[in-house]
């Protein structure tokens, strides 16, 4: 609706304008006062000028035909009624003396003669500008005619399409065809009856020292109805669209862009903004996808190269005040974006650090320059989708078998690629093995289901955020203990100094689109804002989550290699997930918390709800637990939309594993509390779920099977013993070694540790492994690894790294004088109850059956259940470094 709207736009103001006296007087006049014409006598027709505001639907060639009989008519009047008049050539002023001598009757009429008058000589250029003539009405006549039967066909091909619809590729290029040649028949070869050239080209170039201008506002008001009125004061706000594409003033229109814009800049404008429109119905597959990206890249270039004005009159297009207005008035309808829930200025910050990581500046202006590297960037993302087709039909055969492909073995190149994108389309095969492209989902199987979507997807979320990991490393250097000038607060600039706990720190800094923990902790900090109201992330949760993330994304995926710094494939892993379990929200949500299959609403906490500690406000729904319980795992029986498939149908092995637990309720519900407690940041009994927590539970299945098909060599959907003791072993080891100096020395130690670990499902205390180096382990005993365990090894690991980073921050604090005083923070719950709740039930969690043995500090668990010693150290505060 709004495209079409923005071309009925463009094409009203190419076609009816007014000169410098305007439809309304001087364009700087003030709003002037519309009229309708309706004349009390007529010549051979009845006239009604509201007509002409349907010129683009419906047929008009009878309304049209009278205007020019009209127009002619007076011109006749006038000359028999005064002999020195010519009835070719009759001015304004000659026509107003006459009416209002001897035909006071049609008075009334004289503001409808001046607007056509004006509105002819604007369009043909004529000096003089109150002067009609009478073969500029043929002109306007047979002009008007065509244009309103090509506006039609125009509008006929803008009609909208079923959001569902599919369109094929040559359907979509044969109908976008159809549309330019009605278009340059308009502007450019436009011929009447006697073959005259009545295109815009031609009539605007009949006095081309002609330059008057017109008020944009001004004739939309004239040619809109009254009930487009709201309509009218929002298209207004594309207005500096006309500075961009055009330059000069944003709502002045001269005769000399008016050609511009005819002869250079409406074709290639409208080709590519039919390409976009249609853009979600086009049935694009593998076969079609380099047309896609061929198609988005020549628009691109024809953006940068013949729709941007490059006048030096222009300093910069549009603000971000300008994006912040068209977002809320256009952001629902073209991109489905809510904004009055949204309130996109409040982010004014985070947009400009964005605009620094991507631009390098953080001005509220956009400039040329900065126009021209987003089309640079956004080019070399649409590369991949040109290139990487060529490359997966060279390696089809090999690539549709789902088998494995190995560091040593050659994927055929084509000469004509960029070797650069050769490189990352070789390196994305070795290192991934779930691609997404035109699935709901990846498949989590044992074959590498691969798609050439499902790989240029990757490959673009790289390029992607490569500029922001390479950002990180440079300003805030991991090698530091304390980052300086770190935002926490809106239109802040400096917070201050950020201290990055001892777990957090890394010995060095490579600068090879590496992010460590502490870095990524900042990356949080600074859009916690965003994350939060998206409902990713909860406010004063950045520290914890850059733990997770970086845990997730070294130890828990398939690319990840555990060497404690997050490397580009594994961040782009991590986020692939998230953006999977994004995208099935809605459709997660309705099956497994809706009301509609019996889960009540417990709460909903508000972004205002002071009740609540503020580090949840704005959690907005939240659902029984028991109920989320209950129906989480019947989500895998339900299909994900039409023609999709069931969840299970993406979840194979999953699938063999859940068959086998099933009919065992207890280890059933022991997984499921586990996956919980390894996702979600507060994970007692009756802990309420938000959306945000069954989203991130989805996303700790993604990781869990990712983790199993790793080191599932076997593929009998289990860790053996003999996988356990080599790759597995290899991968967790340097995050052992993290646990305790004595394991930093000992390799043997490390080993035993990792057997306990798998076990047992947590980490052994510290006396355990003094006593144990003067002994042997017996209960160190080798033993496979399934989900369960695995989920358990990650909550093990981050619940040490807890118990560590409490005794971190209180050496913070003392050193720093933020808070000497001690506040362990284990009964600091992230999360609430309803307020209507007394407390948490924690039988469950005290069950050694079920929960007793795996421990993590993040909720109201008694210290008992959180570690394995019977209560938290104090900190030694002689021990503390104060550097």
């Amino acid at each position: 609706m709004y495209f079409k709207f923005l071309i009925k736009l463009i094409l009203l103001c190419t076609f009816f304008s007014c000169g410098d006296n305007g439809i309304f007087g001087n364009v700087n006049d003030g709003e002037g006062e519309r009229r309708e014409f309706v004349d009390k006598r007529i010549a051979n027709c009845t006239l009604d000028t509201t007509q002409f505001e349907y010129i683009l639907e419906k047929d008009l060639s009878g309304p049209i035909n009278c205007l020019h009989n009209q127009l002619s008519f007076y011109m006749d009047l006038a000359e028999k009624a005064d002999t020195s008049i010519s009835a070719d050539n009759v001015s304004y002023a000659q026509l107003k003396q006459l009416i209002n001598n001897k035909y006071p009757q049609f008075v009334d009429l004289l503001p409808d003669f001046k607007f056509y008058i004006e509105l002819i000589n604007y369009g043909v250029g004529n000096k003089r500008n109150d002067l009609l003539v009478k073969t500029d009405l043929s002109i306007l006549k047979d002009f008007l005619l065509m244009f309103n039967t090509q506006a039609i066909k125009i509008f006929k091909i803008l009609e909208d399409y079923p959001s569902d619809y599919r369109i094929s590729v040559s359907k979509h290029e044969k109908k976008k065809a159809e549309l330019l040649n009605a278009l340059e028949l308009i502007a450019l070869k436009a011929k009447n009856s006697k073959g005259e050239n009545i295109s815009i080209s031609n009539v605007l170039n009949r006095n081309r020292s002609n330059n008057s201008s017109f008020s944009l506002n001004r004739v939309l008001t004239y040619f809109l109805s009254e009930d487009h009125s709201e309509m009218l004061e929002n298209i207004l706000k594309f207005n500096f669209l006309k500075r961009m594409f055009l330059g000069g003033d944003d709502d002045a229109l001269t005769r000399r862009e008016f050609r511009t814009l005819a002869e250079n800049k409406i074709i290639p404008g409208l080709n590519m903004f039919y390409d976009f429109y249609r853009f979600k119905n086009i049935d694009f597959n593998d076969k079609t996808l380099k047309t896609a990206y061929q198609t988005l890249y020549r628009h691109s270039e024809q953006f940068r190269n013949q729709l941007l004005y490059r006048g030096s009159d222009v300093k910069y297009y549009f603000t971000l005040d300008h994006v912040y207005s068209f977002l809320r008035t256009f952001g629902n309808n073209l991109f489905g974006l809510n904004m009055d829930s949204i309130k996109i200025e409040k982010y004014d910050w985070e947009i400009a650090r964005i605009k620094e990581i991507y631009l390098g500046n953080t001005s509220r202006n956009f400039t040329y320059g900065d126009m021209s590297q987003m089309i640079n960037f956004l080019q070399d993302i649409l590369k991949i989708g040109i290139t990487f087709p060529d490359l997966y039909k060279k390696n089809e055969d090999r690539l549709s078998k789902g088998t494995k492909l190995v560091e040593s073995e050659i994927v055929n190149n084509l000469r004509r690629n960029d070797f650069s994108y050769y490189q990352d389309f070789r390196r994305i095969l070795m290192k991934y093995r779930y691609f997404k492209g035109e699935k709901a989902l990846p498949v989590f199987g044992d074959n590498y289901a691969r798609s050439l979507g499902g790989i240029i997807n990757i490959a673009q979320l790289e390029r992607a955020i490569t500029p922001l990991i390479n950002f990180y490393e440079k300003k805030y250097p991991c090698t530091e203990f304390a980052h300086k000038d770190i935002h926490g607060h809106r239109n802040s600039k400096n917070d201050g100094n950020y201290y990055i706990r001892a777990s957090y720190r890394c010995a060095s800094e490579d600068y090879q689109g590496t992010i460590a923990v502490s870095q990524l902790a900042i990356v949080l900090k600074e859009f916690i804002g965003i994350l939060s109201d998206v409902g990713v992330m909860m406010k004063g949760d950045e520290e914890g989550g850059a733990s997770n993330v970086a845990l997730m994304s070294d130890l828990f995926h398939y690319t990840s290699n555990g060497d404690g710094i997050i490397q580009i494939e594994e961040i782009t892993e991590f986020l692939m997930n998230l953006i999977y379990a994004v995208d099935i929200k809605s459709n997660i949500s309705r099956i497994v918390a809706h009301p509609s299959v019996g889960c009540k609403v417990v709460d909903t906490i508000k972004a205002g709800d002071t009740r609540y500690p503020l580090a949840i406000r704005g959690a907005g729904k939240r659902y029984d637990a028991k109920c989320v319980r209950k129906n989480f795992f019947e989500l895998f029986k339900k299909p994900l939309g039409t023609k999709q498939g069931k969840y299970f149908d993406y979840f194979t092995k999953f699938k063999s594993y859940y068959d086998d637990i099933v009919r065992d309720q207890a280890a059933l519900s022991r997984f499921q509390m586990v996956l919980e407690k390894f996702t979600r940041p507060c994970s007692q009994d009756n802990m309420p779920f938000s959306e945000a927590d069954i989203l991130a539970v989805m996303a700790g299945m993604f990781a869990i099977e990712s983790t199993i098909a790793k080191f599932d060599q076997n593929k009998n959907n289990i860790i053996d013993v003999a996988e356990a003791d080599k790759q597995t072993y290899a991968h967790f080891k340097p995050s052992l070694k993290k646990l305790n100096s004595i394991l930093e020395k000992s390799d043997y130690y490390t080993k035993q540790t990792f057997w306990y670990v798998l076990k047992h499902r947590k980490v052994p205390s510290t006396k355990a492994i003094t006593d144990l180096t003067r002994l042997t382990w017996p209960w160190a005993k080798k033993v496979p690894a399934d989900r369960t365990t695995f989920a358990a090894v990650l909550i093990a690991l981050n619940g040490q790294g807890d118990l560590a980073n409490i005794e971190d921050t209180n050496c913070i604090n003392y050193c720093y004088g933020i808070n000497r005083a001690y506040v362990p923070t284990a009964n600091k719950c992230r999360g609430r109850l309803p307020l209507k709740e007394k407390k948490l039930s924690c039988n469950a969690w005290a069950d050694d059956k079920v929960l007793g043995d795996i421990g993590r500090n993040d909720c109201d668990l008694p210290s008992k259940y959180a570690w394995d010693v019977e209560k938290i150290p104090e900190t030694d505060t002689s021990k503390c470094v104060c550097n």
